[in-house]
């Protein structure tokens, strides 16, 4: 794909470059010199392209006039067979009266065909927002426009880890360039928030942004001795809270994976999701408000990952956090005393 000088891309507006990407005038990574992240993903990224292709396909074929609505019937049928999944047998599915933001523990890759699937089953007259990092949105590119017809918006972010990869051995000038692109992309992210809550619509969202084996990444996260970063859940609240009739609820989901899981996708192993107690806009917002610890960590983010704890120790108390010493099992006795929390 086509490069373009870093001080053009620094000039660019957040607009102007996401209306770029999905005209496919350039490439963003192959532009900073980390082609090789985007070509790491040709193989899985064409097999996307072919099967959204053949389900939108398929789709027309079964119905013309509703072949919208059909598409989400076939994916759901499709993924069935290679994602399967269950609810825990104690838990009823959210219902949307308002938007909702389903906030996920992200141990693999496979937890987000199941999601779309799920969604897909559940809400089939909903769309959805998934944000993804950049090396994937500009693989899938080519299907991003047949993918929102479906209903499924994709956008790209780069997540922290992303960034720390991107931003080795790089020069300074490819640096600023990629802080830059970066709060760029995460603005588009968050107005593409604020339209889907108003809209009633559903936002799926993984708070540690990228993959991570434990709700907390460590013990001292648990026991509120680091701060949780990024602050994903607290940034997305704060955000709606400058929107007058934003109308969202914010629900906690305890994703477990199979036994022995691999970071991949799983194909044909089961997952299961356990929905714990939902937080409304106004709890969210106060509680992204309040800070605790000397770092002035924002307490909804630590509260957020708490409630999918409480649900998670019921699933499979081994995806909690590595629990290497006795003060990390006193703050998880204190997360599981605080059944209901704030």
């Amino acid at each position: 794909m086509r490069k373009v000088q870093l001080q053009e891309l620094q000039e660019k507006s957040k607009d102007e470059i996401i209306k770029d990407l999905r005209n496919r005038k350039y490439s963003l990574l192959d532009s900073i010199g980390c082609k090789w992240t985007r070509l790491l993903r040709i193989i899985p990224g064409i097999a996307a392209m072919i099967a959204v292709k053949y389900v939108i396909f398929r789709a027309k074929m079964r119905n013309k006039k509703d072949w919208h609505i059909a598409s989400k019937s076939i994916i759901v049928s499709f993924l069935r067979y290679w994602t399967p999944y269950t609810i825990d047998r104690e838990d009823r599915i959210p219902i949307t009266g308002s938007g909702l933001i389903l906030g996920f523990n992200h141990p693999s890759l496979g937890e987000i065909l199941r999601l779309i699937a799920f969604v897909a089953k559940n809400y089939p007259y909903k769309n959805y927002l998934f944000p993804v990092t950049l090396a994937w949105y500009e693989v899938l590119i080519p299907v991003v426009k047949p993918l929102e017809e479906i209903g499924y918006t994709i956008t790209p972010i780069i997540t922290p880890s992303a960034k720390k990869t991107l931003l080795k051995g790089c020069s300074e000038e490819e640096r600023k360039t990629i802080e830059l692109i970066g709060t760029k992309l995460n603005k588009v992210y968050l107005n593409l928030c604020i339209k889907f809550s108003l809209t009633h619509n559903i936002i799926l969202v993984a708070p540690s942004a990228t993959r991570q084996r434990t709700i907390f990444r460590t013990d001292e996260e648990l026991n509120k001795l680091e701060k949780i970063e990024p602050s994903t859940m607290s940034l997305l609240a704060l955000t709606l809270s400058r929107e007058k009739y934003a109308n969202v609820r914010f629900i906690p989901i305890a994703v477990k994976p199979p036994r022995g899981f691999s970071k991949g996708l799983n194909l044909k192993k089961s997952y299961c999701f356990g929905f714990s107690e939902p937080f409304t806009i106004e709890e969210a917002i106060k509680l992204s408000k309040q800070r605790y610890g000397n770092f002035k960590g924002h307490l909804f983010d630590y509260e957020f990952l708490a409630r999918i704890t409480r649900k998670m120790f019921i699933l499979d108390n081994n995806l909690i956090a590595p629990l290497e010493d006795k003060a990390a099992l006193d703050g998880l006795e204190n997360i599981l005393e605080n059944k209901k929390g704030p």
